[in-house]
Protein backbone atom coordinates (compact mmCIF):
# COMPACT_ATOMS: atom_id res chain seq x y z
CA UNK A 1 0.00 0.00 0.00
CA UNK A 2 3.16 2.40 0.93
CA UNK A 3 4.50 1.57 -2.62
CA UNK A 4 1.48 2.54 -4.38
CA UNK A 5 1.28 5.97 -2.36
CA UNK A 6 4.45 6.52 -3.56
CA UNK A 7 4.13 5.67 -6.62
CA UNK A 8 0.68 7.92 -7.34
CA UNK A 9 2.06 10.95 -5.35
CA UNK A 10 4.01 12.40 -8.28
CA UNK A 11 0.98 12.38 -10.19
CA UNK A 12 -1.36 13.88 -7.18
CA UNK A 13 1.44 16.27 -7.41
CA UNK A 14 2.16 17.43 -10.86
CA UNK A 15 -1.75 17.09 -11.71
CA UNK A 16 -1.89 20.26 -9.28
CA UNK A 17 1.11 22.08 -10.71
CA UNK A 18 -0.10 21.47 -14.35
CA UNK A 19 -4.28 23.06 -12.71
CA UNK A 20 -2.29 26.08 -11.15
CA UNK A 21 -0.31 26.42 -14.33
CA UNK A 22 -3.30 26.38 -16.83
CA UNK A 23 -5.30 28.70 -14.50
CA UNK A 24 -2.87 31.38 -14.93
CA UNK A 25 -2.28 30.72 -18.66
CA UNK A 26 -5.61 30.83 -19.15
CA UNK A 27 -6.17 34.52 -17.38
CA UNK A 28 -3.41 35.87 -19.01
CA UNK A 29 -3.39 34.71 -22.68
CA UNK A 30 -7.55 35.72 -22.64
CA UNK A 31 -6.36 38.91 -21.57
CA UNK A 32 -3.57 39.17 -24.32
CA UNK A 33 -5.98 38.55 -27.04
CA UNK A 34 -7.32 42.50 -26.50
CA UNK A 35 -4.00 43.32 -27.20
CA UNK A 36 -3.93 43.01 -30.67
CA UNK A 37 -4.62 45.54 -32.54
CA UNK A 38 -7.81 43.63 -35.03
CA UNK A 39 -9.11 41.45 -32.13
CA UNK A 40 -12.71 42.65 -32.94
CA UNK A 41 -12.51 41.68 -36.69
CA UNK A 42 -11.26 38.11 -35.14
CA UNK A 43 -14.34 37.65 -32.59
CA UNK A 44 -17.35 35.58 -33.61
CA UNK A 45 -20.90 36.14 -32.97
CA UNK A 46 -19.56 39.20 -30.38
CA UNK A 47 -17.48 35.93 -29.11
CA UNK A 48 -13.74 35.80 -28.39
CA UNK A 49 -13.28 32.27 -29.72
CA UNK A 50 -9.83 29.87 -28.29
CA UNK A 51 -9.49 26.24 -29.87
CA UNK A 52 -7.37 24.42 -27.62
CA UNK A 53 -5.28 21.96 -29.73
CA UNK A 54 -4.14 18.37 -27.62
CA UNK A 55 -2.64 15.32 -29.10
CA UNK A 56 -2.11 13.31 -26.46
CA UNK A 57 -4.35 11.89 -23.80
CA UNK A 58 -2.46 13.39 -21.06
CA UNK A 59 -2.31 16.96 -23.59
CA UNK A 60 -6.09 15.93 -23.95
CA UNK A 61 -6.63 16.74 -19.64
CA UNK A 62 -4.86 19.58 -20.14
CA UNK A 63 -6.87 21.27 -22.87
CA UNK A 64 -9.98 20.47 -21.13
CA UNK A 65 -8.68 22.27 -18.31
CA UNK A 66 -8.11 25.45 -20.32
CA UNK A 67 -11.73 25.02 -21.79
CA UNK A 68 -13.08 24.55 -17.94
CA UNK A 69 -11.11 27.65 -16.63
CA UNK A 70 -11.69 29.61 -20.62
CA UNK A 71 -15.34 28.83 -20.90
CA UNK A 72 -17.88 31.21 -20.71
CA UNK A 73 -15.62 33.87 -18.80
CA UNK A 74 -16.52 38.01 -19.58
CA UNK A 75 -13.60 39.80 -20.30
CA UNK A 76 -13.65 43.21 -21.22
CA UNK A 77 -17.32 43.07 -21.87
CA UNK A 78 -17.19 40.09 -23.77
CA UNK A 79 -17.99 36.47 -23.39
CA UNK A 80 -15.02 33.70 -24.07
CA UNK A 81 -15.91 30.29 -25.40
CA UNK A 82 -13.65 27.91 -25.62
CA UNK A 83 -13.39 23.84 -26.91
CA UNK A 84 -10.70 21.70 -27.19
CA UNK A 85 -9.50 19.90 -30.37
CA UNK A 86 -7.11 17.06 -31.67
CA UNK A 87 -5.08 18.47 -33.47
CA UNK A 88 -5.00 15.55 -36.03
CA UNK A 89 -8.87 16.20 -36.79
CA UNK A 90 -8.99 19.78 -37.60
CA UNK A 91 -11.33 20.51 -39.91
CA UNK A 92 -11.25 23.97 -42.35
CA UNK A 93 -13.77 25.94 -40.20
CA UNK A 94 -13.81 29.59 -39.64
CA UNK A 95 -10.36 30.34 -37.84
CA UNK A 96 -11.37 31.24 -33.82
CA UNK A 97 -9.84 34.82 -31.89
CA UNK A 98 -7.18 33.06 -31.18
CA UNK A 99 -5.13 29.38 -30.46
CA UNK A 100 -3.42 27.85 -27.15
CA UNK A 101 -1.55 24.40 -28.15
CA UNK A 102 -0.58 21.75 -25.54
CA UNK A 103 1.61 20.01 -27.95
CA UNK A 104 4.61 17.64 -28.73
CA UNK A 105 7.45 19.70 -30.22
CA UNK A 106 7.25 17.69 -32.99
CA UNK A 107 3.69 18.10 -34.08
CA UNK A 108 3.69 21.91 -32.51
CA UNK A 109 6.51 22.40 -35.14
CA UNK A 110 4.58 20.72 -38.25
CA UNK A 111 1.30 22.68 -36.92
CA UNK A 112 2.68 25.88 -35.81
CA UNK A 113 3.56 27.38 -39.64
CA UNK A 114 -0.67 26.25 -40.77
CA UNK A 115 -1.85 27.86 -37.80
CA UNK A 116 0.28 31.25 -38.36
CA UNK A 117 -0.97 31.56 -41.76
CA UNK A 118 -4.51 32.17 -40.49
CA UNK A 119 -3.30 35.73 -38.49
CA UNK A 120 -4.70 34.38 -34.89
CA UNK A 121 -2.93 34.14 -31.84
CA UNK A 122 -0.80 31.52 -31.62
CA UNK A 123 -0.36 31.01 -27.61
CA UNK A 124 2.37 27.52 -26.59
CA UNK A 125 1.26 26.22 -22.78
CA UNK A 126 5.16 24.75 -23.15
CA UNK A 127 7.34 28.12 -22.77
CA UNK A 128 10.25 25.86 -24.10
CA UNK A 129 8.13 25.68 -27.85
CA UNK A 130 8.50 29.25 -28.02
CA UNK A 131 10.16 29.08 -30.96
CA UNK A 132 6.92 27.60 -32.49
CA UNK A 133 4.53 30.07 -31.03
CA UNK A 134 4.43 33.73 -30.56
CA UNK A 135 3.24 33.89 -26.96
CA UNK A 136 3.93 31.69 -24.03
CA UNK A 137 3.93 32.16 -20.27
CA UNK A 138 7.47 31.93 -18.20
CA UNK A 139 7.45 31.87 -14.96
CA UNK A 140 10.44 31.82 -12.77
CA UNK A 141 10.04 34.35 -9.55
CA UNK A 142 8.08 36.86 -11.92
CA UNK A 143 5.44 35.39 -14.17
CA UNK A 144 6.41 37.25 -17.59
CA UNK A 145 4.70 37.02 -21.22
CA UNK A 146 7.20 35.61 -23.66
CA UNK A 147 6.81 36.94 -26.88
CA UNK A 148 7.91 35.89 -30.40
CA UNK A 149 8.07 38.89 -32.53
CA UNK A 150 8.87 37.37 -35.77
CA UNK A 151 6.10 34.78 -35.71
CA UNK A 152 3.93 38.08 -34.41
CA UNK A 153 4.85 39.88 -37.75
CA UNK A 154 4.73 36.50 -40.03
CA UNK A 155 1.25 36.08 -38.95
CA UNK A 156 0.37 39.86 -39.66
CA UNK A 157 -0.63 40.55 -35.75
CA UNK A 158 0.30 44.08 -34.25
CA UNK A 159 0.32 43.81 -30.33
CA UNK A 160 -0.30 47.02 -28.54
CA UNK A 161 3.31 47.66 -27.46
CA UNK A 162 2.38 48.24 -23.51
CA UNK A 163 3.33 44.13 -23.57
CA UNK A 164 6.88 44.85 -24.49
CA UNK A 165 7.63 46.67 -21.87
CA UNK A 166 6.89 43.86 -19.44
CA UNK A 167 7.48 40.96 -21.60
CA UNK A 168 10.35 38.96 -22.30
CA UNK A 169 11.24 38.50 -26.16
CA UNK A 170 12.24 35.73 -27.70
CA UNK A 171 15.65 35.76 -29.28
CA UNK A 172 16.42 33.42 -32.22
CA UNK A 173 20.57 33.45 -31.84
CA UNK A 174 19.97 31.71 -28.46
Amino acid sequence: MRALFFLLLPLILFADVDEKLVKIESKLFSKIIFLDYDYQQKLQNGHVTMAILYDTTSHQHIAESFVKFLNNQKLFGERIKAWAVDVRSMVNQQPPTAYITVLERDQMATVSQELIKKKRLLFSYQPSLIKYAMVTIEMGHRILPFINPKLLKLGGIELRPIIFKVAKVYNYDN
